[in-house]
């Protein structure tokens, strides 16, 4: 009888034994497989790690593209406003010189006209002042011949 309990008792640690190593090996399994899928997930995530920055590599290389081709765009565009402006302001000096001259012979016709006008006022002033000086004479030889008789 007791070496009946003893051979139940060791049937049951075998058991308990199988059952403990079983599970042992299916927790093993268990772990290899998570480490599997976490080896999996860390290289997914690091592929794409790589592909974001493959295009965050990109997008900064058009982006540098496109500052320098504004860059250039712009220098043209400042260049070419700076040389309509310059040409602009050149025509505007030339018509204010020319303007000036204009001006200044007008000035010259004007006071040209004006000493005309005033050497034929004199002219003629000096014409009456004769022709008056004459008429007074005339007259004043007239009266003296009239006070003579």
């Amino acid at each position: 009888e007791e070496r009946n309990y003893f051979q139940l008792e060791r049937d049951k640690i075998n058991t308990f034994w199988e059952i403990t190593k079983r599970q042992l090996d299916e927790s093993k399994a268990l772990l290899r497989n998570k480490d599997r899928e976490m080896e999996d997930m860390e290289e997914r995530h690091q592929v794409e790690i790589k592909v974001y920055k493959q295009k965050v590599k990109h997008l900064l290389y058009e982006h540098q593209n496109n500052i320098t081709e504004l860059k250039a765009d712009s220098t043209l565009t400042l260049k070419l406003e700076q040389d309509e402006h310059r040409g602009k302001e050149s025509d505007l000096r030339k018509d204010k010189r020319s303007l000036k001259i204009q001006l200044k012979e007008l000035e010259l016709s004007h006071e040209d006209v004006i000493k005309n006008l005033k050497k034929q006022h004199d002219e003629a002033i000096t014409a009456l002042r004769q022709d008056s000086e004459r008429h007074a004479k005339e007259l004043q030889a007239k009266y003296e011949k009239k006070m003579r008789f």
